[in-house]
């Protein structure tokens, strides 16, 4: 019995990775099991609706009208769900989100162990599978929310991943395929135009890849009668849907200025704006080589924190690429842990609020998270400006 139990041991010893990731695959799709049954307020007055109307006008041909706010793609993966017997509306939606929290994981994973040491890229991706995949957010998102954020971050990440190991057609055409499920994706274009000034390796004609590959996955609709405009105007009336600063979002609106969206709405835009130039302007100045591993996550998070922290119209679920990146960042880059966990920690408060009803205090939510962007940002710059990496020095 002793001989046994030691190679029983030695052997989870030997295998501990492996293991972790099968562990934490079971009680990722436990947990994803126990909600289940729980409905949003999202579902109730959106996504069901959305699902039952699709169904009753013929599954794939509903394709022929839109249903929803969303872009053709996701509608058609919904009607393609519709034909599964026995099921319930939710569990079917459920179902396609989830499966996308594993491919996000496995995707995370990849661009982690790209980031990292050879000889840990093994370990690396494991750890960040599990912390990807068990990251509360995720969970409440697909598992219980029944939203789809998991399908367009997993193709930013992957995207992200190609364009580390300069796969740049590769790269843009997971950017198109991002685009067409969901307009958000516009949060990580910043970054990707800083390694276009900063490396000058692919051309600026990469970006209407973008566009080629977004038409291509509305194909289904088209064959169905769509609008060759379908994809363009479902996304600018999604623009033009919400008429607030944010929407149960803590950035800088949760704070002050959430009632005036008439009088700040161009101003937070020019505001981003003008953020992201001068970030550019100063990784210009300095010579940092954004592809290095050192850089390529730290100034990709800023990047997109910086959008969703001023920008008008955000919801509680836009900061999920951020959050995603910063735990990919965290991992190889341990510094960043206390921002990490301050951001996830604020995020889940905003779900928590929306989905459970847990009251909490939106200025000073807000505060917390903007004070977490600031902190964020000095390490950056702090890093950027670092003598051994200056080239130039200020005037």
């Amino acid at each position: 019995m002793f001989s046994l139990e030691k190679k029983i041991t030695n052997f989870i010893c030997e295998k501990k990775w492996w293991l972790l990731g099968i562990a934490t695959t079971i009680l990722a799709l436990a947990i994803r099991y126990a909600g289940r049954k729980f409905i949003s307020g999202d579902a109730v007055y959106f996504l069901i609706p959305w699902f039952d109307l699709i169904k009753e006008n013929g599954g794939v041909n509903s394709l022929q009208m839109q249903v929803g706010d969303y872009n053709i793609p996701y509608q058609f993966f919904i009607a393609l769900t519709t034909y599964i017997p026995n099921l319930s509306q939710m569990t079917l939606i459920k179902v396609l989100s989830v499966v996308f929290d594993f491919i996000l994981a496995i995707s995370s994973g990849l661009l982690a162990a790209e980031l990292g040491s050879k000889e840990n890229r093994k370990i690396i991706f494991t750890v960040t599978y599990a912390a990807v995949l068990m990251l509360p957010t995720v969970i409440l998102d697909s598992a219980y929310w029944g939203q789809c954020d998991s399908i367009y971050v997993s193709f930013i990440v992957l995207a992200l991943y190609f364009l580390k190991r300069r796969k740049f057609i590769s790269s843009f055409i997971l950017l198109g395929v991002a685009f067409a499920f969901k307009l958000q994706f516009v949060f990580i274009i910043p970054f990707f135009f800083y390694v276009y000034f900063t490396k000058k390796n692919y051309s600026i004609l990469n970006y209407f890849i973008i566009i080629i590959v977004n038409y291509i996955a509305c194909l289904p609709g088209f064959i169905f009668g769509r609008s060759i405009l379908a994809p363009i105007l479902i996304y600018t009336n999604q623009s033009d849907q919400y008429k607030n600063m944010m929407m149960n979002f803590p950035n800088i609106w949760g704070i002050f200025g959430n009632n005036n969206y008439e009088y700040l709405k161009s101003f937070g835009i020019m505001f981003v704006v003008f953020l992201l130039g001068m970030g550019l302007v100063l990784v210009l100045h300095y010579d940092i080589d954004i592809m290095s591993n050192r850089f390529f996550l730290p100034v990709a998070c800023w990047t997109v924190w910086s959008t969703v922290m001023f920008l008008p119209g955000m919801h509680e679920r836009y900061a999920y690429l951020l959050e995603i990146l910063l735990v990919i960042l965290t991992i190889g880059q341990r510094k960043y842990a206390t921002v990490t966990i301050v951001a996830l920690f604020v995020s889940l408060n905003a779900y928590s609020f929306y989905l459970f009803g847990n009251e909490y205090s939106m200025p000073l939510i807000g505060s917390v998270y903007f004070a977490d962007y600031i902190i964020f940002t000095f390490m950056i710059f702090k890093e950027l400006t670092n003598g051994d990496n200056r080239k130039l020095q200020i005037n």
